[in-house]
């Protein structure tokens, strides 16, 4: 899927980005099958992000971090209605899913239709 977004959008794609590239090192700090799936789908010359290993790095340990925040309050509330504000491509449901869960990711429509495209079994309403 051929991607032409600029400027803030374009910016999407750096997390996604970077949660794949972790995932595929010998000793990954978080993995994330869903985000190589999404990023080798993605029509988009992703080598401009190769030598940003800091940011890389960096996004690697927030999603760490925010993935054990959410799986403690998952524990504490295994029912619970969680809503991810500004989603982007974000993929932690895939991570962290119990099957117990209600889990809304909202943003605005570019990121929201890029999402649609491979996660066509979610339920999407406008």
């Amino acid at each position: 899927m051929q991607q032409k977004l600029k400027g803030i959008p374009e910016t999407l794609l750096i997390p996604l980005w970077a949660r794949a590239t972790e995932t595929t090192r010998s000793e990954p700090i978080i993995k994330d099958s869903k985000a190589i799936e999404m990023m080798e789908n993605i029509d988009y010359d992703f080598s401009k992000f190769d030598n940003t290993w800091l940011s890389q790095t960096g996004v690697a340990v927030r999603t760490e971090l925010l993935d054990n925040g959410t799986k403690a309050f998952m524990h504490k509330h295994p029912n619970a209605t969680i809503i991810n504000i500004g989603c982007g491509l974000d993929t932690r449901f895939f991570r962290l899913d119990n099957n117990k869960i209600k889990w809304y990711d909202l943003d605005l429509p570019e990121p929201i239709r890029i999402r649609k495209l491979f996660l066509p079994n979610l339920r999407f309403s406008k």
